[in-house]
């Protein structure tokens, strides 16, 4: 998946409000999945590996998960504390906690 943004202030105009439900416009409901996606903005470029994402059972299409949303944000902002880096990787931090969760209860 790739979002492309001219700047941030775009970007925050898409998703000040964000927050998807399980079900789609076509009347199905979503299913959770893993994907990549990559966010440009600007000049900048992040990609989420291992990123959740919702995919409608109906019509297929995928829309990123919600916390995705607020990573990107933070990250984008973290550039300013890197000048001339242009680009990252991420991995899904919510597959890091789950994991951490799991060694605790076994």
């Amino acid at each position: 998946m790739r979002f492309t943004f001219h700047d941030i202030k775009e970007f925050e105009r898409k998703y000040s409000n964000y927050y998807p439900v399980d079900r789609c416009s076509c009347g199905s409901l979503k299913e959770m999945d893993i994907s990549q996606a990559v966010f440009e903005i600007g000049d900048k470029q992040i990609s989420v590996y291992e990123c959740p994402v919702l995919v409608c059972k109906g019509c297929g299409k995928k829309q990123v998960g919600h916390r995705v949303i607020s990573l990107i944000y933070s990250t984008y902002w973290d550039f300013e504390n890197h000048l001339g880096d242009k680009s990252c990787n991420l991995n899904s931090p919510l597959f890091t906690l789950g994991d951490e969760v799991g060694r605790f209860l076994f």
